[in-house]
């Protein structure tokens, strides 16, 4: 397409019949290549969340004379591709630059976009990186402070369980030795007399074990930090494909099999509370056999 006289979106300098033109596949607007390079992205990049395409200001000179082309957004888009090649294809800052087509592990970016929905921005480079270098390692902060919440908020159920299993259990040594203080400090007894007993004759015992379970919740915790975005990354990967092979190639569907699921937050959060509790009972039905036993 001839863009003579039109004005660079970067620089605002006019393009001549020798200028090296490239155009936003998203809105239409062309840039010199040596100005996009430079800002790395469409130059009237604040319009595409309105849908604002870019429109020709100077007329087209067709045979004996100058006649103005109806803006068609589709057609200009089809038509403007086509000036590209595969290599200067600028992709839409949805997929950040990246061949939307590029295969990262059984899944395309563009799908693996859709189906991450929310966030996308911080997975997809993270994806590519552990596609193309086979990095395992990244860091989470969610994984680190709320492993459950981010494996629930992310559809990954049976992490989420494992994860709020395994803090729950290796958290109840430190559990029982708070609230045995408190009940010393406070005057009121939280189990029967021979338990409190027991316990108190065994403290030293206690606390060593309330300290490897801490230790032991702070090694979970970084493992699921620094590879909670590796299992991200299979859990994507494995349901797209399993979506493919049913046939199901729709971005929307892929979106709405995953994305973000807040309610399942607080639906963790009911099943650790009875996690809890159960774990409670078990706990005190334990420490009363144990201590009637070692009476």
């Amino acid at each position: 397409m001839n863009y003579i006289d039109e004005k660079c979106v970067v620089c605002g300098e006019v393009f001549y019949e020798d200028s090296d033109v490239v155009v936003c596949p998203e809105c239409g607007a062309p840039h010199h290549r040596e100005c996009y390079m430079k800002q790395n992205r469409c130059g009237y990049y604040l319009n595409h969340e309105r849908k604002i395409k870019w429109e020709r200001s100077v007329p087209i000179f067709i045979d004996n004379g100058p006649t103005v082309k109806e803006n068609s957004p589709e057609q200009d888009s089809a038509e403007e591709k086509f000036n590209l090649t595969e290599n200067d294809y600028l992709f839409s800052e949805k997929y950040l630059n990246y061949n939307p087509n590029e295969d990262i592990g059984g899944a395309t970016i563009r799908e693996a976009a859709a189906f991450v929905k929310s966030n996308k921005i911080y997975y997809i480079p993270i994806f590519k990186r552990m596609k193309d270098m086979g990095v395992k390692f990244s860091f989470n902060i969610l994984g680190l402070l709320f492993p459950p919440l981010f494996f629930a908020n992310r559809r990954m159920w049976g992490w989420a369980l494992i994860s709020s299993a395994v803090s729950i259990i290796l958290s109840l040594p430190a559990a029982l030795m708070l609230i045995i203080n408190d009940s010393m400090q406070n005057n009121y007894q939280m189990f029967t007399e021979e338990v409190m007993n027991f316990i108190t004759n065994n403290r030293a015992q206690f606390t060593v074990i309330s300290d490897i379970c801490n230790f032991c919740d702070l090694g979970t915790r970084l493992l699921f930090c620094f590879l909670g975005n590796r299992i991200y990354y299979h859990f994507v990967m494995k349901n797209i494909k399993a979506m493919k092979r049913k046939g199901i190639s729709d971005e929307d569907k892929f979106s709405v099999a995953g994305g973000v699921k807040p309610l399942n937050t607080l639906a963790v959060i009911a099943i650790n509370f009875v996690f809890v509790m159960a774990a409670l009972f078990i706990m005190t039905f334990c420490l009363e056999f144990t201590a009637l036993f070692f009476k």
